[in-house]
């Protein structure tokens, strides 16, 4: 797939924000109070709270910037660890759907005259809509790339493919396959860039790939490190990488600590699991099951291994346990507990230990060798440095096609990468 022309050259000077100062509260017109009030009654409290901080923010958003909208991938895409010091701005809210995004499109994009838009939306229509049909949403969406059209007639937008989804929601992928083409054919209407994304982020079987997602629906750092990928020229990606690598490198550690061990059932969801927290449930918890709420991800360990990861509510296995997290606990297990791995409990903390490579499917080792060049990116200079970019680079190319990679040269990059991360002489 070629890549989109470089954000940060395209953008230059745009792209840098201007220097942080003090910054004021901004106070809501009685119009956008009333705005916001009538989105809270008709969307939710989330997005009332994601629309009241859009209209805040307003003033203080430079023009010229990049803007990208969408729901929970969206929002939750660590852009600002991504572009640090840029003016990239985040629009997604969670939850959200094609109507929803079409009403906010003059604060999410309009009024802060971007250059350059980034568009995902629709998986929600699909999984937890009212059943319309793809041509149903395809309607809506036309009215919505219409809206966006009109509102940034000076940017370049590109919309997005709407990404496939895995385990218990694969049955919405034919809708999702019909609908992008609906999405490709409004796209081309209004001479608009389409990306599609399906084949970067896609499994030979058409389902989101195991290493990019938890829940089959959300991406895991390693999933937004292909979306990035894909939106960013291959120089570009390298810096992208070297920004996110601390990041990274906290996300994707082998250990992490445990918040709660067998808490008291209590509430609508009866695993007592709060934001970002990271829990273990055993034999001793007294349930058939851990009773999570749906927004996390957990991971199944049976004889120190694990073999389930993803879901929620999930079933504790006779003298295994259950390692379920939300939030940035979520990313942790979805990133580090993969099938396969090995898993002890430390006192107070879960320690992970990933497969031999050789046990690994050819794109979950690819995209295993692409993480411990990234999490060896701030030791790195010099030679070194430029020897990581060359082998992110070659990465990339292998991982695009990486149904034809043999073992013997995934072997060779794999020496490669044990070379560049071993302690120097």
């Amino acid at each position: 797939m070629r890549p989109l022309p470089c954000l940060a050259t395209a953008l230059a000077a745009a792209l840098m924000a201007a220097p942080r100062a003090q910054e004021a509260t901004t106070v809501l017109s009685p119009a956008d109070e009333a705005r916001v009030a009538d989105a809270r009654e008709r969307r939710g409290e989330h997005y009332a709270e994601r629309l009241a901080l859009f209209l805040e923010e307003l003033p203080r958003v430079q023009p010229g910037g990049v803007v990208f909208i969408g729901d929970s991938i969206t929002e939750h895409f660590p852009l600002d660890r991504a572009f640090p010091g840029r003016n990239v701005v985040n629009r997604g809210i969670s939850g959200d759907h094609i109507t929803g995004v079409t009403e906010r499109i003059d604060v999410s994009a309009g009024l802060l005259s971007p250059e350059r838009v980034y568009l995902m939306i629709g998986i929600n229509d699909i999984t937890w809509g009212q059943q319309a049909t793809p041509e149903q949403l395809g309607a809506d969406f036309g009215d919505l790339l219409d809206a966006l059209a009109a509102a940034c007639g000076g940017a370049e937008i590109t919309v997005q493919s709407i990404l496939p989804v895995a385990t218990r929601w694969s049955t919405d992928n034919p809708n999702v396959r019909a609908l992008n083409g609906i999405i490709r054919g409004h796209a081309e209407r209004l001479g608009l860039r389409y990306l599609d994304l399906h084949p970067r982020m896609a499994s030979a079987s058409g389902e989101l790939r195991a290493e990019y997602t938890g829940d089959g629906v959300h991406l895991t750092l390693a999933g937004y490190g292909a979306w990035l990928e894909a939106i960013t020229a291959s120089g570009e990606f390298f810096d992208v990488a070297r920004a996110l690598a601390p990041h990274w490198r906290e996300t994707a550690g082998t250990s992490h600590r445990i918040d709660a061990l067998d808490p008291p059932r209590e509430g609508e969801y009866g695993g007592s699991r709060g934001p970002d927290q990271l829990i273990v449930y055993t034999d001793d918890y007294g349930h058939a099951t851990t009773g999570t709420n749906p927004w996390g991800t957990e991971a199944t360990v049976i004889d120190g291994a694990v073999t389930h990861t993803g879901g929620n509510d999930s079933v504790i296995p006779a003298g295994g346990y259950v390692v379920s997290g939300h939030g940035a606990a979520a990313h942790w297990i979805s990133t580090v507990l993969l099938p396969g791995t090995r898993v002890a409990l430390d006192g107070l903390t879960v320690r992970a230990q990933p497969p031999p490579e050789s046990e690994m499917s050819t794109p979950r080792r690819l995209q295993h060798l692409v993480s411990r060049v990234i999490e060896s990116l701030p030791d790195l200079a010099g030679e070194r440095l430029e020897q990581a970019r060359g082998i992110l680079a070659d990465l990339q190319t292998l991982r695009a096609d990486d149904s034809h990679v043999s073992p013997e040269t995934a072997d060779a990059i794999s020496r490669r990468v044990a070379a560049l991360i071993a302690p120097p002489e």
